[in-house]
This record gives C-alpha cells, sequence and structure tokens, in this order.
C-alpha cells in the first residue's frame, strides 16, 4: 500500500508542478512579454483549441493500447520537454528581449502544453486509483489527492507575480529539476498495469519491496556480524583486564611458583 501511495502522488507532482496552471491564469501576461498582443493571443488560444481539440478522444485508447508505462513515459517526455523549452524562452526574453524568436518559442511551448492530454497521461492517476487501492480505499486516496493538489497549486498561482517580476526564470526552473527527479523514480518504480487485477498489482509491488528489504537486510549482515566480533572481543578482552581477573591470574602464578620449589626441595 504504501509503495502504491509513493508511486500515485510521484505521477500527481509531477504533472502538479509543471506550470500549467500559470501558464492559463496569466496567459495575457506571457504571452505579451514573448512579443504578441492581446487579440493574437486570443487568436492563438483559439487555433490550439481547434487543431487539438480531436485528441481529446483518443487519449484513453492509446492507454489501452500502448499501456500504462508507455504513456507515462511519452507523457512525461513531452511535459518535462515543455519545461525546459519554457525556461529557455523566459531566458531569451529576459537577457535578449521579445522578437520572433521568442513568439516561435513560446508557441511550442503552447502546443507541447495542449499536446500532453492528447497521451491520456492526465487519466493515469484516476486509472490507478482503481488499479492500486481496494474499493474501500478509493475515496479516501482522491480525496488527499485533491487537498493536496489544492495546496500546492494555490501558493504557486500566488507567488507567481512576484517572482516573474523579480526573475521570470527562477519560477520555472524548480519545475523542471522536481520533474526530473520524480521522472526517474517513476520510471524505476512504476507498475505496468493494464490487463491486471487489482489483488496481482497489490502482490506484485508487496514482493517488490519485500525484494529490497531482503537485499537491504543482506547488505547490512557482514556489518552487523563484525560489529558483534567486534564488540564481543572488546568485552572478553575487558574482562580478563579486570582487577579480579588479574588477582586470579597472579594467585595462580603462585601457585605454580610454590608446587615448583616444592619438587626442587625434594630432589636435593
Amino acid at each position: 500500500m504504501r509503495e502504491a501511495l509513493n508511486v500515485i502522488f510521484a505521477i500527481t507532482f509531477f504533472f502538479l508542478l509543471d506550470g500549467t496552471s500559470s501558464q492559463s491564469v496569466y496567459t495575457v501576461v506571457l504571452h505579451k512579454n514573448a512579443g504578441f498582443s492581446v487579440q493574437e493571443t486570443m487568436n492563438i488560444s483559439l487555433i490550439l483549441v481547434i487543431v487539438f481539440f480531436p485528441t481529446k478522444f483518443i487519449g484513453t485508447y492509446i492507454i489501452d493500447a500502448l499501456g500504462r508505462r508507455p504513456v507515462m513515459l511519452l507523457g512525461g517526455i513531452i511535459c518535462f520537454s515543455k519545461s525546459v523549452l519554457m525556461i529557455a524562452t523566459q531566458l531569451v526574453i529576459h537577457f535578449a528581449g521579445e522578437s520572433l524568436l521568442t513568439k516561435m518559442m513560446y508557441v511550442a511551448v503552447e502546443s507541447l502544453t495542449a499536446a500532453i492530454p492528447a497521451t491520456g497521461v492526465n487519466t493515469l492517476h484516476v486509472l490507478f486509483i482503481s488499479e492500486f487501492f481496494p474499493p474501500s480505499a478509493r475515496t479516501s486516496v482522491a480525496q488527499v489527492l485533491l487537498i493536496t493538489a489544492i495546496v500546492i497549486d494555490s501558493p504557486l498561482l500566488s507567488l507567481f507575480p512576484f517572482v516573474y517580476s523579480i526573475f521570470p526564470p527562477g519560477f520555472f526552473a524548480p519545475f523542471a529539476i522536481s520533474q526530473f527527479f520524480f521522472g526517474i523514480y517513476l520510471y524505476r518504480h512504476m507498475p505496468e498495469t493494464s490487463g491486471r487485477a487489482v489483488y496481482d498489482i497489490i502482490d506484485s509491488m508487496e514482493q517488490v519491496v519485500f525484494s529490497w528489504s531482503q537485499t537491504l537486510a543482506d547488505e547490512k549482515v557482514p556489518l552487523l556480524r563484525d560489529r558483534a566480533s567486534t564488540l564481543l572481543a572488546t568485552k572478553r578482552n575487558s574482562i580478563l583486564n579486570t582487577s579480579r581477573a588479574r588477582v586470579q591470574a597472579n594467585s595462580d602464578n603462585s601457585k605454580f611458583i610454590s608446587v615448583f620449589s616444592l619438587l626442587r626441595t625434594i630432589k636435593n
């Protein structure tokens, strides 16, 4: 259960910390800084909606056809590329000013943003709630994810005007960094759940966690054995060096000397 929570929270954070909400709320500001007028901004948004509208219906088919891991890999690459391109666009705008290049770069950012839902990756957390958890826990997990999204998204929207006015790329840079680490974690630990029962998925994840714990225990056994041997040797030396042990040793030596002297006297 814990590994399932880690995976589903990693997916949530990966796509939550990508700046999409800030792009949608402050779209006019971002477009104007890139060199677009308000009318051009509205026209670009309308064109992108029309172009990517058919893709809204193929996401679920892609998930069933390719599986969960390939869809996550495809959507994650697009999302991470969008974040990196956004940072590059803001750097060019900040140091060189608006130009045709910044317009083209920001249109590419908007296109990648619109292409992410086309992969169906936005529905993964909903699918995983139904595939990772029993029915009694699904509502609670969904509520926690919803509250987490609100708690994280609201401060980001509030901080945008302050950070963006100081150094625009600085607002988007943490998103790419966080996506890099969450992406590595998901690539290593996210299971393929297509066509599998809930109990089978949970059992396989528990076996993976158990194998990790066994490997960790096997790695620590030699160290623990060495420490135990050292501790026993230290205790043995401390016992031998006590005053009682020294008195006993001296007594034994005295007895040996007395017997030796007696035998020598008899011999003479």
